[in-house]
């Protein structure tokens, strides 16, 4: 199994993007793995940049001059305040690029460009074949697996065990759980039977295999990261098309995307202005104006809603977010009691229509008592009609 560290160098193009995608590097500031990759470049180690069909690994090495590496020292110990073009000119040129068959230099003397493009044209941005995108949160599953040992008494005081005799990775399965549309007029996320919301083995990133009592039992971990995450990540461009939307469109909706508004007590008129009249502009508001309908009192005894809520979260499983490093929070979705914990108690609920064509996501906001969602109606392949339905969450301490 890959530690954290063999993890970073395999994935230096995703982490170098996302801790450089803007000009200031407080934005990713809570990350560590921009300090640990520029360690690693002090300290002289060859980095894996990915694999290609032809000629197998491709590894990187700086050649830093005792200048450089002083230069590069300073830029680390104040790496809040830096801009992301300083690095560039500071390590631009200086690295040259191994194959893996025989470790041999591959001069770049030709069409050199800077670093950074360099690395963004690797495995991971699709230049080289074979290779797959992984993510920040694919790096904390390996170091979760890799350091079990220091969060082990954490996960025995929610589910005790006697011995882990196994752990294995199953992420990488990324089951899906699409909209289920029943008869009754209840919408799930995922197929649930009977009611029955136990989806750990569906769920689950790491499992772990353990002996309590002379009995074998699996205990499911579902892993996040960061301060974006989400329950559920919908496919819905088959219940809203983009003909829906055309000007003068005469298409109808199925029951089934009249039943996903009516969840959410949307407006079908409002709905389709949200997106059509979105107008492209070279700057965007920030947070865009919304016309905000408080829908509170209608889901709050809502069954059918609360079905809803109960199949996006689940139980079956111990929720496993990191925050910054080793600072993890365990939440306890093991059994149904748990989670009726977090789908009880509506405070508040409210659809936000955009306003003046300044963005172009629809939200519904909802407060519980442990628990805050958005749920966002937008578009993920950079158009402007919707193509999916987040869930995105909070939990309120």
């Amino acid at each position: 199994m890959k530690s954290l560290q063999e993890y970073i160098f395999e994935n230096i193009i995703d982490i170098f993007e996302a801790a450089f995608s803007s000009s200031n590097w407080s934005h990713n500031g809570s990350y560590d793995y921009p300090q640990l990759v520029i360690n690693d470049i002090l300290n002289d180690k060859l980095i894996i940049l990915g694999k290609d069909n032809k000629s197998g690994f491709k590894y990187i090495k700086f050649n830093l001059s005792t200048e450089d590496k002083n230069s590069l020292s300073d830029f680390l110990k104040n790496i809040s305040s830096h801009k992301y073009n300083e690095l560039d000119d500071l390590l631009n040129d200086k690295y040259i690029i191994y194959d893996d068959s025989d470790c041999s230099k591959k001069s770049l003397s030709q069409n050199i460009k800077p670093i950074w493009t360099k690395i963004f044209k690797g495995p991971y941005s699709g230049y080289m074949g074979g290779s797959q995108t992984k993510n920040k949160g694919n790096a904390f599953e390996y170091y979760f697996l890799d350091n079990i040992n220091k969060f082990e008494d954490n996960i025995k005081s929610i589910i005790p065990y006697d011995i882990l005799i196994d752990k294995t990775l199953d992420g990488s399965q990324n089951n899906k759980r699409p909209l289920s549309f029943k008869s009754n007029g209840e919408i799930t996320c995922g197929q649930i039977s009977n009611n029955d919301f136990n989806i750990g083995k569906t769920v689950t990133d790491v499992t772990l295999k353990v002996i309590d009592n002379n009995k074998e039992k699996e205990i499911y971990l579902s892993l996040k990261s960061g301060n974006t995450v989400t329950f559920a990540n919908e496919g819905i461009k088959t219940l809203f098309p983009n003909k829906y939307f055309e000007e003068n469109s005469e298409y109808k909706l199925s029951k089934n995307a009249k039943a996903l508004l009516n969840l959410f007590l949307i407006d079908e008129n409002k709905f389709k202005k949200s997106f059509t009249s979105y107008v492209k502009k070279d700057t965007r508001v920030a947070k865009g104006n919304y016309e905000i309908v408080d829908i509170t009192d209608n889901l709050k005894h809502n069954s059918i809603f609360n079905t809803f809520l109960k199949s996006v979260i689940g139980y079956g499983f111990i929720m496993v977010h990191q925050n910054i490093g080793d600072d993890i929070d365990y939440i306890d979705f093991s059994t149904n009691e748990q989670l009726e914990k977090y789908v009880t108690n509506i405070k508040s609920a409210e659809i936000k229509y955009p306003q003046n064509g300044e963005t172009k996501r629809l939200i519904v906001n909802v407060k519980l008592e442990l628990i805050e969602f958005n749920f966002i109606f937008r578009a993920k392949d950079g158009g402007i009609y919707p193509t999916h339905l987040l869930a995105d969450y909070k939990f309120i301490k």
